[in-house]
């Protein structure tokens, strides 16, 4: 089940440039999940910048702003098919920090 007072999903595409394809606000049926990540443009291959990928997500993704619930537990999950271009630890401790 998914919607504002289930589990809501959100997809950032992060590469040259990072976006919010998805956010907790957009209307969240498991059958609107499925047409809007269907929809995602594919990007061309570029050198992951996981780093500001993560930093990205934390600030934007899931943050109260994009319908984030206060009090409620939130989480990162990132598919990657390479080694970062950038420092991904500290933007790691930068998102632990966030969760408080």
């Amino acid at each position: 089940m998914a919607g504002p007072n289930a589990t809501q999903v959100s997809v950032v595409q992060y590469g040259d440039t990072n976006t919010a394809e998805l956010t907790w606000k957009n209307q969240q049926s498991k059958t609107q999940l499925i047409n809007l990540v269907g929809r995602i443009p594919s990007r061309t291959a570029a050198a992951p910048a996981l780093g500001s990928a993560l930093r990205f997500a934390v600030q934007t993704a899931v943050s109260p702003a994009s319908g984030g619930r206060v009090g409620v537990a939130r989480a990162v999950v990132m598919l990657v098919t390479g080694k970062s271009a950038d420092d991904v630890k500290e933007a790691a401790n930068e998102a632990l920090a966030a969760g408080d």
